[in-house]
């Protein structure tokens, strides 16, 4: 296994920058090193290589096989540089440290890409190019995302607009909430740090011309006909929806309830425009230019014309990276092809993922890309062994054994990343690809040709009602699939240590399994065992749990209970706040904390829990009589408090208050006062995000959870 990991090392010199670059990053993002601690692992890599070269020939020869870690290390301080620059709170005029420095009064925006239009908002994406203090002026950086829920607020915006922001934007903070996707980081890692609610009178455009922008504008624009052309020709609007989004990958009109039935059938792939979309437009394109391909000129031409539709389709579809990498791997076969060599495969897609990062160093965190990746290198190291085992004498069925092992490979490396995001995993993936593969193919180049023929009196409407035919039995195929009992399995609890135990398992056990490798069997079996230790670990722990949770809203108020499986949750007497709540908040804190049972009540604004007494302050209400109890006391503050609360602290043990993010601005600070005041602790969900608490022991240990300034 060894010798094997050495041959592949030795034919992939990519390999090494690659690994080094993800290992400098990641070590950046969760360690935040110092300039003089981030070089010196480059400084130990230069070290080594002087060391190496001032080593005899012979001892040189012995010790040739450990050079490449010092590669590897080098490339771990340039991944570490890469993430640094690219972060774009560690630059000194950042919005987020001149907002709290000064008074803002307004913000200088350009817009960066087009109006995205959800089911209830319109969003888009703001550069912040000044900031206005009163008077004064000066240059600021940063990303705001503008979100909008009145009707053509922002539709108009296009990017290189120049707008003028009158209303602060808030710092995006992540809620907290169990089970909840942290999106506070998620924007981060696209360089957006704040967020504001606009309506018309919110902003001013202040230069509607697209200077820099044209090449983005003539991308919107050639998307919007594009999706003209397929709904003008495709009438049922869901088929519309999934050939929009196979086509460019625009899934705003996607059926949600489509999409989750494709997700559940492991073919979600085929809505995301990736390698597959790629490659089957490069297949048709070197089709088409065979013919001139007989010379070195037809050859030059020819490959270079393919390399500008393939990347005008990867703008077109949003650049992704997912997309990206499969752009500049086409780009690099490609190129190998005009020089006259092959790339490899594994070469080729370490090189590509280098640049990617390169490029953009958090897009090391983009599911789109670690899914792409992985995918791609299941497939090139275990589609030809897979193929091998299904060989078959009857040729007609060739074909079906190539996708079977090609789905299989693919499905290997990517099932930890599913089971680690998804907490779930698809068991008919093979049954749905085996006829939705082929099909979407073919439904793909029926798409093209309906874009190119739109303008034919009768071919255009005929290919489009073709297209739409295929889809509607392609989403037939899928929905009865899904209906199968039992097709998924859910809520599986992988942690990302499990989930990375299992990629490393997988990859031991292909040693194993294909050169025969006795230390890969015997590392197979001990990270099985392992693994099943830390299911069993994890599944006994939360039948032990206890936490007491006040969830971050700003819509409804909400508090649970969670012992062991069985929680309950108490919610506002709002009945749209509490089905809100109840659909979304508690089902994430469920599966978080493997809820079997669960009891829904309503928020009352006396009631105690296990060792405490909550205490809801409502403005209608008198305060409560003066209480004498061992339990813990604890003040919540929701929309119903009063404006004024003297009368509700004064005869009350209070050990801690929290303000949920129902309250007003003016109630907020109000209350914060008086509780500072009283010295009593405060834990604002606005900035600190949902309260949990959970016991480590029987001392009521509050203070890791609460901020007091």
């Amino acid at each position: 296994m060894y010798q094997a990991l050495l041959f592949f090392i030795h034919r992939t010199p990519f390999f090494f920058p690659f690994l080094g670059l993800c290992l400098g990053i990641l070590l950046q993002e969760y360690s935040q090193a110092s300039t003089s601690l981030s070089s010196l692992p480059g400084s130990i890599a230069v070290l080594l290589h002087l060391g190496f070269f001032l080593l005899p020939h012979r001892k040189r020869y012995q010790w040739r096989n450990f050079l490449p870690i010092a590669y590897c290390l080098l490339f771990v301080s340039a991944g570490q540089f890469l993430l640094k620059q690219k972060d774009i709170r560690q630059q000194k005029n950042w919005i987020g440290k001149l907002a709290t420095s000064t008074s803002l009064s307004s913000l200088e925006l350009i817009i960066e890409n087009a109006p995205v239009e959800k089911a209830s908002t319109t969003q888009v994406v703001a550069s912040v190019h000044g900031l206005y203090s009163g008077d004064s002026a000066e240059t600021a950086v940063g990303q705001i995302l503008l979100s909008s829920s009145q009707k053509g607020c922002l539709s108009a915006l296009l990017p290189g607009y120049r707008i003028l922001l009158v209303k602060k934007p808030t710092h995006l903070v992540h809620s907290g909430n169990p089970g909840e996707r942290d999106w506070a980081t998620y924007y981060a890692r696209r360089q957006i740090t704040h967020r504001c609610f606009v309506k018309d009178s919110d902003f001013l455009i202040i230069d509607n011309s697209p200077k820099g922008y044209v090449f983005a504008n003539a991308l919107h624009s050639v998307q919007r006909k594009i999706l003209a052309l397929l709904f003008a020709n495709i009438q049922d609007r869901q088929a519309a929806g999934l050939a929009a989004a196979l086509l460019i990958g625009y899934r705003e009109q996607l059926d949600p309830t489509l999409q989750e039935q494709y997700s559940k059938t492991g073919v979600v792939h085929i809505i995301a425009i990736s390698g597959m979309h790629l490659a089957l437009l490069g297949w048709l394109l070197q089709f088409f230019v065979r013919p001139f391909q007989k010379n070195k000129i037809g050859l030059l031409l020819s490959q270079l014309l393919i390399i500008a539709i393939i990347w005008f389709f990867t703008l077109l579809a949003g650049a992704t990276p997912s997309v990206l990498r499969a752009g500049l791997a086409f780009t690099i076969d490609a190129a190998g092809k005009l020089l006259g060599r092959k790339p490899l495969p594994l070469n080729t897609l370490t090189a590509a993922g280098f640049l990617i990062l390169v490029i953009q160093p958090y897009w090391l965190w983009d599911l789109g890309f670690q899914l792409s990746f992985s995918a791609v290198l299941s497939i090139v190291l275990f589609a030809k062994p897979l193929q091998r085992l299904l060989t078959t004498s009857h040729r007609w069925l060739h074909p079906v054994t190539t996708l079977i092992a090609v789905t299989l490979a693919a499905q290997l490396l990517t099932t930890p990343f599913t089971l680690y995001y998804f907490q779930q995993f698809p068991l008919g993936f093979l049954l749905s690809n085996l006829l939705a593969v082929p099909l979407s193919s073919c439904i793909l180049y029926i798409l093209l040709l309906a874009v190119i023929t739109a303008g034919i009196p009768w071919l255009g409407p005929t290919t489009g009602k073709l297209a739409e035919t295929l889809i509607e039995w392609m989403n037939r195929y899928i929905q009865l699939i899904s209906e199968i009992p039992g097709i998924q399995l859910s809520e599986l609890h992988w942690t990302w240590a499990e989930a990375f135990l299992l990629l490393i398992a997988i990859f031991t056990g292909a040693g194993w399994l294909l050169l025969k490798s006795k230390s890969g069997a015997t590392l197979t079996g001990c990270l099985g065992c392992l693994l099943m230790v830390l299911q069993w670990v994890d599944i006994f722990s939360h039948q032990k749990q206890e936490a007491l949770v006040a969830y971050q809203s700003k819509s409804a108020s909400m508090v649970s209970w969670i012992k062991g499986n069985q929680a309950i949750y108490l919610l506002d007497s709002i009945t749209h706040a509490r089905e809100l709540k109840k659909n979304v908040l508690a089902n994430s804190s469920s599966r978080f904390y493997r809820i079997h049972q669960q009891i829904d009540t309503l928020l009352t604004p006396y009631f105690q829990i296990a060792k405490w007494i909550i205490i809801v302050p409502h403005r209608n209400l008198m305060p409560p009589r003066p209480i004498t109890t061992d339990k813990k006391t604890i003040l919540l503050l929701t929309k119903s408090a009063p404006f004024t609360g003297n009368s509700w602290i004064q005869n009350l043990p209070i050990q801690l208050a929290i303000l949920d993010g129902t309250i007003g601005t003016r109630t907020r600070e109000n209350w914060k006062k008086l509780l500072l005041s009283h010295g009593i602790p405060v834990h604002d969900m606005l900035t600190d995000g949902a309260f949990v608490y959970s016991p480590p022991s029987s001392t009521f240990a509050l203070l890791s959870t609460l901020h007091t300034p």
